[in-house]
């Protein structure tokens, strides 16, 4: 089985093929950065479950299994990345002279 994520494939030994499908998201966030909670699975076009065996759901190997980054997760992200970007020196200058100055 493979699992592309970008330019990164992930070779998962036949012995593990019984693995549930959380297990292979741990995996993944070794080589992608992705937590688990922040990764969605896709196989023959559903979402898989945390629980699922991937060998129960039909995954063999050479499959190809969509690795997607939870889109509700990355907007959290962003949004606490951009209430922490430091205002920069220019910007507080800027505003001292508005206070100052008001338009």
């Amino acid at each position: 089985m493979n699992c592309r994520h970008l330019p990164v494939s992930v070779n998962v030994p036949q012995s593990q093929t019984k693995l549930h499908t959380r297990e292979l998201k741990v995996i993944l966030s070794m080589v992608t950065g992705l937590e688990p909670r922040e990764q969605r699975l896709l196989f023959r076009g559903k979402e898989r479950e945390d629980t699922d065996h991937l060998h129960m759901v039909g995954v063999r190997d050479k499959d190809k299994v969509l690795l997607l980054e939870d889109p509700a997760l990355k907007d959290m992200k962003l949004r606490a990345l951009a209430a922490q970007v430091v205002p920069s020196p220019l910007s507080q200058g800027y505003k001292m002279v508005t206070d100052l100055f008001p338009i």
